[in-house]
């Protein structure tokens, strides 16, 4: 028995969505501990995540920045995705 081929456009948007998330996922970098951190750095650290990282191993952490970016230019774009690009655009800068 035959079966039907899909129509081609429906391929063509999941080759364009695996690709945008490959290029996406790809962009993010995880953060990697300095080797010798400065004196001014190593007082802003946690004790406890330095004693875990020291001899290479894991930790989850979070990072709290000082500045923030200007999202108000995202509320102007139309649909998710593009509020999402336009935020992604502004955080990465």
């Amino acid at each position: 028995m035959h079966l039907p081929r899909p129509p081609r456009r429906r391929s063509a948007a999941w080759a364009a969505a695996a690709v945008t998330a490959t290029a996406l996922a790809a962009g993010v970098m995880p953060a990697v501990a300095a080797d010798t951190p400065s004196t001014a750095a190593k007082a802003k650290i946690d004790a406890s995540l330095s004693s875990a990282v020291a001899k290479g191993g894991d930790a989850t952490f979070f990072v709290l920045l000082k500045a923030q970016a200007d999202l108000s230019g995202t509320k102007k774009q139309k649909t998710h995705a593009a509020k999402a690009k336009a935020a992604f655009k502004e955080l990465r800068a």
